[in-house]
């Protein structure tokens, strides 16, 4: 009588074990998701590519959010804000003719935009898409105008605060016969240059492509 007793006893008992649960396997999105980490050039304040920004008299714009009607509605000068490449209408991803933010007269900042939307809009009312500021006059320029770097900065400053550039090249001027060392920051559609002459910044370039 004993021996069908602890049979039945053992049957009872692995009648009643639970199987341990099984883990979903994760999927391989994921796994690519969590791997595939880019690094963008720049130290994220001097050159920020994830918001690339300027200053007209204390005023933010970041290039592909606001427009140059944003510039004038702040107060501030900028040619060719009412011509008919103002009111041109540009397709999806078109750039406008530029625009120029006059810092003195005869010179001052080269801007242009670009639609970033669906529908055909004005010009003036894209976002802008790139920046071009020749150095004329640095201690007027920062009167009115500004970056997150000061415009006196060295290419030894920038490499030390931004580090390593996407690109360095030199860059030979045909007309005046300058030549430009050349340290660019990019990653995507987007893009800043900076154009030094004997250890001087001279140009300044922003993008935002579409």
């Amino acid at each position: 009588m004993l021996l069908p007793a602890m049979l039945l006893l053992l049957t009872l008992t692995a009648c009643g074990k639970e199987e341990p649960a099984t883990r979903e396997p994760i999927p391989d999105r994921i796994i690519e998701a969590t791997t595939e980490l880019e690094v963008l050039p720049g130290d994220g304040n001097w050159v920020n590519l994830n918001e690339i920004s300027f200053y007209v008299n204390d005023h933010k714009y970041i290039l592909g959010k606001n427009s140059v009607y944003d510039i004038v509605k702040d107060g501030n000068s900028v040619n060719d804000v009412t011509g008919k490449g103002a009111e041109a209408l540009l397709k999806p991803d078109e750039k406008s003719s530029r625009f120029t933010i006059r810092l003195a007269d005869g010179w001052g900042v080269s801007l242009y935009s670009a639609n970033l939307g669906d529908d055909d809009r004005k010009a003036k009312e894209c976002e802008i898409s790139e920046l071009n500021l020749i150095m004329d006059d640095k201690e007027m320029t920062e009167n009115r105008f500004g970056f997150t770097f000061p415009l006196s900065i060295t290419p030894e400053d920038l490499q030390k605060t931004a580090g390593k550039p996407s690109k360095l090249e030199d860059y030979v001027d045909d007309k005046l016969g300058d030549v430009y060392e050349t340290y660019i920051y990019k990653y995507r559609n987007k893009s800043y240059t900076f154009k030094f002459t004997n250890k001087e910044l001279m140009v300044v370039e922003l993008v935002f492509e579409p």
